[in-house]
């Protein structure tokens, strides 16, 4: 290319456009990475829900059997 064929303003667009194109991906890059952080700890949470509910249920149960001998003991 010579002197004579430089166009500036073409020249700085595509500049512009990499520099662009290079943050989208970045950005891009970022939330692929925080989305599975967000879904790890979502399963984290699911997994000590579902243990939570068991133990409530146990709790129950126990407090159900607790009754039983209560009341069988008047």
């Amino acid at each position: 290319m010579s002197v004579l064929e430089y166009n500036e303003e073409l020249h700085l667009k595509n500049v512009y456009q990499d520099g662009y194109d290079d943050c989208a991906a970045q950005k891009d890059a970022i939330i692929l990475e925080k989305d599975a952080v967000i879904a790890e700890k979502d399963n984290a949470l699911a997994k000590k829900d579902l243990a939570l509910a068991e133990l409530n249920d146990k709790i129950s149960k126990l407090e159900a059997l607790l009754a039983d001998l209560t009341s069988k003991d008047n």
